[in-house]
């Protein structure tokens, strides 16, 4: 009887534990499925990107050295000449960690991009779990955490680039999550959560340079609410502030030297080296900008501002902007909104002190968007409290009627979100010919799929030549159809317009265009 009793209360502790897990994560839990299910929908639609190929093979490689067996990549010289850009410029691990989850789940060790691109969008979820528990700590309600992911989800330069843009993406979401865990943790910092924030910030930094502003986000939070609460500063809470990002950045340039074989090597001088080679990006390319080519080194600073301006969906921007003007005008009293800010205020400083050479839209930068898109959320959560029903009702129909005009992009710009411009701009197709659009090359794909389906014969052989990375078109060559690097030998031939180097052929031999918004984004040339 008394074992019967006491299963019971177990039982009963049990389900009410479950009760109140679900009203704090029942929507995210929902949330979760809802876009799992979503990617597993889309994953086979997206094409694979220019630099794809070399991403997946340097994880490989990073796989194969970090399990002991032979990699023809690391076991090289890593302080050679010939290696030092590309070990210095990236960190591996991540890809590494892609391509290990693809190998577990395929059981090979060939390169399946598509499976890539679906465990991609799968580790993307930690953004929005990081989104919704933050929202959730200082609103303490689940209707308005939820908020967070949902805001995300209406970022179509961010949203466009989860399943083939690696690098980027993973270092806006380690970023994103370092940020979430000061907030979480500060001021109630133990040992446990000095190793957790080491481990997130060695991950961050280890995939930029830039993520070594964590450490000034840190101090400069803390000391802000120190001087906010206390009207002073003291010595007690700087030794403080230094003492524990000691210990922090300790743990990270472990976490550094683990995951980077380049630092391991010799650590010292390869640390320095990694900061001065970060800006050793190739200036002699050229992009589309203001309806002019221009050398990437040439762009300007005005630059970076542009293009968030005309490809961010314009309530982010005044959201995020209301947003600003509350933290000032209650004097830094909401503690999430100070810290997203701070990260935000020293990105854009670094970028206008350190004039770094970008290209490709806003990729370089993309770790801002979420931030963005957290204070915004909050924006509107602000709004929602005032007084002024007018206010609350005007600004929900202008959310509602932005949000439907970004889902129209959506499906309508779809695979290719991240071409996204908005109304400033007079979206994609006002863009046209005055800013870059399929960028990432990710139309071939539709190209090759366009091809195969309307000319290629299953009896006979054909030859085509294409631009770009030749994996982006190989991937999906049947047998019959052979890649060939002569544009002379080729039956047909597949480019997009980034370069003009579709110009190259005779334009009376254009059999299709792929576009979206009547945008053209690539092109299919019947050669013989």
């Amino acid at each position: 009887m008394g074992n019967s009793s006491q299963l019971k209360l177990i039982g009963i502790s049990f389900f009410n534990r479950l009760i109140t897990i679900l009203r704090k994560y029942g929507l995210l839990i929902i949330f979760l499925l809802a876009y799992l299910l979503l990617s597993l929908l889309t994953y086979k639609d997206y094409g694979i990107t220019w630099d794809e190929r070399d991403v997946y093979t340097y994880g490989e490689q990073y796989y194969l050295h970090s399990t002991g067996k032979p990699s023809s990549f690391f076991d090289r010289d890593l302080g050679s000449a010939q290696n030092e850009n590309l070990l210095v410029l990236y960190n591996h691990f991540y890809p590494g960690v892609i391509f290990a989850i693809n190998y577990f789940i395929s059981g090979s060790r060939e390169i399946n991009y598509t499976n890539m691109h679906l465990i991609n969008l799968c580790m993307a979820s930690f953004i929005f779990i990081a989104a919704y528990v933050v929202l959730l700590k200082k609103y303490k309600k689940s209707t308005t955490a939820i908020l967070g992911p949902l805001f995300l989800l209406l970022l179509p330069r961010f949203i466009g680039d989860i399943p083939t843009n690696v690098r980027d993406v993973s270092f806006a979401i380690f970023f994103f999550i370092a940020i979430s865990l000061i907030y979480k943790f500060y001021p109630n910092i133990d040992r446990f959560k000095l190793i957790i924030l080491g481990l997130i910030f060695g991950l961050t930094q280890s995939s930029r340079v830039v993520g070594f502003t964590l450490y000034f986000i840190y101090f400069t939070y803390a000391l802000l609410i120190f001087y906010r609460d206390n009207k002073k500063i003291t010595f007690k809470i700087v030794r403080k502030l230094v003492i524990d990002l000691v210990i922090i950045g300790m743990i990270a340039l472990l976490v550094n030297v683990i995951t980077s074989p380049y630092l391991g090597s010799n650590f010292l001088v390869n640390f320095i080296n990694s900061i001065k080679y970060s800006r050793a990006i190739s200036s002699q390319g050229e992009m589309l900008f203001n309806g002019e080519n221009v050398i990437y080194s040439d762009a300007g600073l005005a630059y970076l501002p542009t293009l968030f301006m005309i490809t961010t969906p314009i309530m982010f921007m005044l959201l995020s902007g209301y947003s600003f003007y509350r933290l000032i005008r209650n004097k830094l009293e909401n503690n999430l909104l100070l810290i997203f800010w701070i990260a935000i205020v020293y990105s854009f400083g670094l970028y206008f002190i350190s004039r770094p050479i970008i290209f490709d839209g806003i990729r370089h930068f993309l770790f801002l968007l979420p931030l963005i898109s957290i204070v915004s959320t909050i924006g509107i959560i602000e709004i929602a409290k005032t007084r002024n029903k007018t206010v609350r009702l005007a600004t929900v129909a202008f959310i509602a009627l932005n949000s439907l005009l970004v889902i129209i992009q959506y499906a309508r710009l779809y695979p290719y979100q991240y071409i996204y411009f908005n109304e400033l701009i007079g979206y994609t197709s006002g863009a046209y010919q005055k800013y870059e659009n399929d960028y990432w090359g990710a139309s071939y794909k539709e190209a090759i799929q366009w091809l195969v389906d309307n000319q290629i014969n299953a009896n006979d052989n054909y030859t085509i030549n294409t631009c770009a990375h030749p994996m982006q078109s190989i991937y999906y060559l049947p047998d019959n159809l052979k890649w060939t690097d002569k544009t002379s030998d080729a039956d047909f031939f597949v480019c997009y317009g980034r370069t003009n180097e579709n110009l190259k052929v005779d334009q009376s031999k254009l059999i299709h265009v792929i576009t979206r918004e009547n945008v053209p984004l690539n092109y299919i040339y019947k050669l013989k």
